[in-house]
């Protein structure tokens, strides 16, 4: 019994620090400056379309067209 009231109460603890952890991230965008985080969303944008196009032209190739309409 010991035990186990022993495990409730560190499990608590370890939540709680965890919940307040990712609390603090979330505000502040993390510590990291707003223009950081934009130019991230950015590459990642640039990126994603990067990928979309070589999905089209691997698709068009695959049905037998040299470019994708």
């Amino acid at each position: 019994m010991r035990n186990f009231i022993l495990g409730v109460m560190v499990g608590t603890l370890l939540t709680t620090i965890g919940v307040q952890a990712a609390g603090k991230e979330g505000m502040g965008n993390g510590g990291r400056p707003p223009h950081l985080n934009d130019e991230r969303e950015r590459q990642f944008q640039l990126q994603l379309d990067h990928i979309r196009k070589q999905t089209e032209l691997e698709q068009a190739r695959m049905q037998g067209r040299k470019n994708p309409c």
